[in-house]
């Protein structure tokens, strides 16, 4: 998916390998604010604990529970 006013589109060479504008443009999201929503309530957010040696306090692929559920 390509973004709308991305300044990468003209070296994309997928995107500049479709000759029609119009066909380009179907790939681009268009971004609508005002249909766009943000669902805070039921979005977890995990934060990695670090110690203070800067490393990750643990084991990859450990999942961290939310603490609001």
């Amino acid at each position: 998916m390509y973004f709308e006013g991305d300044p990468l589109l003209r070296q994309d060479r997928i995107y500049g390998g479709i000759p029609d504008a119009r066909g380009r443009d179907l790939l681009v999201a268009k971004l609508d604010l005002d249909n766009t929503f943000v669902d805070l309530e039921n979005t977890l957010i995990q934060l990695a604990p670090v110690d203070n040696d800067g490393l990750l306090g643990h084991e990859p692929g450990e999942g961290l529970e939310c603490p609001n559920r």
